[in-house]
């Protein structure tokens, strides 16, 4: 049966935000590392700082149609420049963090950024130093606020000072390219790793992450007391999936602080979602089972555990739990499952 075609009720993807800051203004929309502790930001407060990103840049002579690079793992500033970026009709060019600058500047040089945001503060110095061979960058924005600022490089702090000080003025525009920009129109680039090349660039209009929200949005597996753990790098196309589709959900997404420290943040976080791709839970099923073989009574508990979880969780998607299995899936989730429910938060 082909379904039919997938109906996008908004006009772009900061839209979509909006949408939801208007349903939901005061509800948490990202949880985040800060100064040790975690820190909360309301849809209302995102958007905000979105827009006086977006009036920042235009300031600095940032256009409809710029590309702006984004040098940095996951953080709040990474998302807020993210969505301020296309605010200010711009395009977002998601760069890995852990690429040196000998590989990233093909990016940038093949993206034709102008502007290019980072937090690593040697590779900001690296930048600095080779600017001549990025020549369409004309500003280098510092996550890290440790920086010196110069004629090239501002910190993100005065980045968004200078938006919060010319917001009246800009506002008209910010408005205008949400209100103009086309389903069709570059909302951003995602390069491949390069591993097997040169990095090559894909272009993904709105309308290609706004149709993966809403076919994602039929699931609705989600419900509203969930909270997502954002790990994967957002230079990843499936993490930008994870990006778009969460306002559509409206939850609170928890930014892990690193790849390092995803297991002591799905301790703290205790989330309900975690997102990610296959390799990595095959690689958290191997390093499971591989413990589980420290004996042959150890190894017969484990496979008869995951034995009965595939038979229950195949009866639940069938709608019927036959009476014995519940009892069997108990016993298996407090001799197996429920160790490894703790390691990755315990909800």
């Amino acid at each position: 049966m082909i379904k039919e075609e997938v109906k996008i009720p908004y006009r772009n993807i900061p839209d979509l935000f909006l949408w939801r800051v208007k349903e939901t203004p005061d509800k948490i929309a990202y949880t985040y590392k800060d100064g040790g502790s975690w820190k909360s930001i309301t849809w209302k407060e995102f958007y905000e700082r979105s827009k006086k990103i977006a009036s920042g840049l235009i300031e600095l002579g940032f256009k409809k149609g710029d590309r702006a690079s984004i040098y940095s793992y996951n953080r709040l500033e990474w998302i807020i420049t993210d969505i301020g970026t296309m605010l200010a009709g711009g395009v977002s060019i998601p760069i890995y963090h852990s690429l040196p600058f000998n590989q990233s500047s093909y990016i940038i040089n093949d993206s034709d950024s102008v502007i290019v945001f980072a937090e690593n503060p040697a590779i900001i110095q690296e930048m600095k130093q080779n600017i001549k061979e990025i020549p369409l960058v004309n500003k280098i924005i510092s996550f890290d606020e440790s920086v010196e600022e110069d004629g090239v490089l501002i910190r993100f702090s005065t980045l968004e000072k200078i938006g919060e000080e010319n917001l009246q003025k800009n506002e008209k525009i910010i408005q205008s390219n949400i209100e103009n920009t086309k389903l069709d129109d570059i909302a951003t680039i995602v390069y491949t790793s390069g591993t097997t090349g040169v990095p090559k660039g894909v272009v993904q209009p709105h309308i290609n992450h706004l149709s993966t929200v809403e076919m994602l949005y039929e699931i609705r597996d989600i419900v509203q007391d969930d909270t997502v753990l954002l790990f994967l790098p957002l230079a990843h196309s499936f993490a930008r999936a994870v990006e778009f589709v969460h306002p559509k959900f409206g939850v609170n997404m928890a930014i892990a602080e690193s790849i390092d420290k995803v297991v002591d943040n799905l301790v703290e976080v205790k989330p309900t979602v975690f997102p990610s791709v296959p390799r990595v839970f095959e690689k958290v099923y191997s390093k499971v089972k591989s413990e589980s073989q420290a004996s042959p009574i150890k190894a017969k508990i484990f496979n008869w555990a995951i034995n009965v979880g595939r038979k229950y969780n195949e009866a639940k998607r069938e709608g019927t739990i036959p009476f014995s299995l519940a009892l069997k899936h108990k016993i298996a989730h407090k001799l197996v499952f429920s160790k490894l429910h703790k390691k990755l938060g315990g909800r």
